[in-house]
Protein backbone atom coordinates (compact mmCIF):
# COMPACT_ATOMS: atom_id res chain seq x y z
CA UNK A 1 0.00 0.00 0.00
CA UNK A 2 1.44 3.46 -0.73
CA UNK A 3 2.03 5.73 2.15
CA UNK A 4 1.95 8.86 -0.06
CA UNK A 5 5.63 9.67 1.07
CA UNK A 6 4.87 8.96 5.03
CA UNK A 7 6.69 6.57 5.83
CA UNK A 8 5.67 4.23 8.58
CA UNK A 9 1.95 5.59 8.06
CA UNK A 10 -1.13 3.56 7.46
CA UNK A 11 -4.28 4.77 6.06
CA UNK A 12 -7.14 3.10 8.32
CA UNK A 13 -10.71 3.26 8.71
CA UNK A 14 -12.98 3.52 10.88
CA UNK A 15 -17.15 3.35 11.22
CA UNK A 16 -18.69 5.36 13.60
CA UNK A 17 -21.85 4.46 15.24
CA UNK A 18 -24.20 7.54 15.58
CA UNK A 19 -27.16 7.41 17.55
CA UNK A 20 -30.42 9.47 18.08
CA UNK A 21 -30.28 11.46 21.61
CA UNK A 22 -33.58 9.10 22.56
CA UNK A 23 -30.97 5.89 21.50
CA UNK A 24 -28.49 4.66 24.28
CA UNK A 25 -24.96 5.63 24.14
CA UNK A 26 -21.49 4.51 25.47
CA UNK A 27 -19.34 6.52 27.11
CA UNK A 28 -15.42 5.52 28.78
CA UNK A 29 -13.80 6.86 31.77
CA UNK A 30 -11.17 6.12 34.06
CA UNK A 31 -11.81 3.96 37.00
CA UNK A 32 -10.51 3.96 40.43
CA UNK A 33 -7.65 1.73 39.40
CA UNK A 34 -6.81 4.28 36.17
CA UNK A 35 -8.03 1.76 33.85
CA UNK A 36 -10.71 2.52 31.13
CA UNK A 37 -13.74 1.51 31.71
CA UNK A 38 -16.84 1.60 29.44
CA UNK A 39 -20.83 2.24 30.47
CA UNK A 40 -24.18 2.84 28.84
CA UNK A 41 -26.50 5.58 28.92
CA UNK A 42 -29.91 7.29 27.71
CA UNK A 43 -30.87 10.70 28.13
CA UNK A 44 -33.72 11.80 30.12
CA UNK A 45 -36.82 12.73 28.11
CA UNK A 46 -37.50 15.61 29.57
CA UNK A 47 -35.04 18.64 30.86
CA UNK A 48 -33.38 18.77 34.07
CA UNK A 49 -33.92 21.70 36.24
CA UNK A 50 -30.11 22.85 37.40
CA UNK A 51 -29.80 24.20 40.99
CA UNK A 52 -29.52 28.14 41.09
CA UNK A 53 -28.78 27.55 44.66
CA UNK A 54 -25.42 29.17 46.83
CA UNK A 55 -25.51 26.47 49.79
CA UNK A 56 -24.77 23.29 48.52
CA UNK A 57 -25.86 21.81 52.02
CA UNK A 58 -29.19 20.93 51.00
CA UNK A 59 -30.28 18.44 48.35
CA UNK A 60 -33.91 19.68 46.70
CA UNK A 61 -35.43 18.90 43.41
CA UNK A 62 -33.70 21.83 41.84
CA UNK A 63 -30.44 19.64 41.83
CA UNK A 64 -30.74 18.17 38.19
CA UNK A 65 -32.24 14.47 37.61
CA UNK A 66 -32.18 11.43 39.36
CA UNK A 67 -30.11 8.48 37.57
CA UNK A 68 -31.52 5.15 37.59
CA UNK A 69 -28.42 2.87 37.97
CA UNK A 70 -28.76 -0.57 36.43
CA UNK A 71 -26.85 -3.87 37.05
CA UNK A 72 -26.92 -6.62 34.44
CA UNK A 73 -26.29 -9.81 35.09
CA UNK A 74 -23.73 -12.52 33.79
CA UNK A 75 -22.52 -11.32 29.63
CA UNK A 76 -24.48 -8.50 29.61
CA UNK A 77 -22.59 -5.51 28.07
CA UNK A 78 -23.55 -1.99 28.98
CA UNK A 79 -25.28 -1.22 26.14
CA UNK A 80 -27.50 -4.38 25.87
CA UNK A 81 -28.69 -3.22 29.60
CA UNK A 82 -29.08 0.39 28.67
CA UNK A 83 -31.00 -1.09 25.39
CA UNK A 84 -32.99 -2.61 27.75
CA UNK A 85 -35.11 0.81 29.33
CA UNK A 86 -36.83 3.75 27.44
CA UNK A 87 -35.73 6.90 28.01
CA UNK A 88 -37.58 8.55 31.24
CA UNK A 89 -39.11 11.37 31.84
CA UNK A 90 -36.36 13.80 33.71
CA UNK A 91 -34.65 10.62 34.69
CA UNK A 92 -30.64 9.57 33.50
CA UNK A 93 -30.65 5.15 33.00
CA UNK A 94 -26.50 4.06 33.64
CA UNK A 95 -25.43 1.10 32.85
CA UNK A 96 -21.84 0.20 33.99
CA UNK A 97 -20.02 -2.73 32.28
CA UNK A 98 -18.90 -3.46 35.70
CA UNK A 99 -15.09 -4.52 34.46
CA UNK A 100 -15.75 -7.99 33.87
CA UNK A 101 -18.43 -10.78 32.56
CA UNK A 102 -19.33 -11.46 36.15
CA UNK A 103 -19.36 -7.48 37.19
CA UNK A 104 -17.42 -9.10 40.49
CA UNK A 105 -21.47 -9.50 41.13
CA UNK A 106 -20.81 -5.90 41.92
CA UNK A 107 -19.41 -5.72 45.00
CA UNK A 108 -15.70 -4.28 45.91
CA UNK A 109 -14.45 -3.68 41.84
CA UNK A 110 -17.64 -3.76 40.42
CA UNK A 111 -18.94 -1.60 43.01
CA UNK A 112 -16.15 0.69 42.96
CA UNK A 113 -16.93 0.95 38.77
CA UNK A 114 -20.57 1.77 39.26
CA UNK A 115 -19.56 4.43 41.12
CA UNK A 116 -17.03 5.85 38.73
CA UNK A 117 -19.61 5.06 35.69
CA UNK A 118 -21.60 8.06 38.25
CA UNK A 119 -19.18 10.25 38.81
CA UNK A 120 -18.08 9.93 35.19
CA UNK A 121 -21.73 10.43 34.06
CA UNK A 122 -22.23 13.75 36.26
CA UNK A 123 -19.39 15.38 34.14
CA UNK A 124 -20.74 13.88 31.05
CA UNK A 125 -23.84 15.36 31.16
CA UNK A 126 -22.81 18.66 32.43
CA UNK A 127 -20.85 18.99 28.83
CA UNK A 128 -23.21 17.51 26.48
CA UNK A 129 -26.44 20.04 27.27
CA UNK A 130 -26.77 22.49 29.95
CA UNK A 131 -30.93 21.02 29.88
CA UNK A 132 -29.55 17.81 30.52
Amino acid sequence: EHSGGREGWTDTSLRLRCRARDESFIFTFIDFDGSPQQAAARFPKSPCVASTKKDDTEVSEDDGCPVLLSMHGMDVTAQRQADAYRSKESLWVLAPHGRSTHSFFWQGPGHWNAEGALRALVIYSSMSNKTF
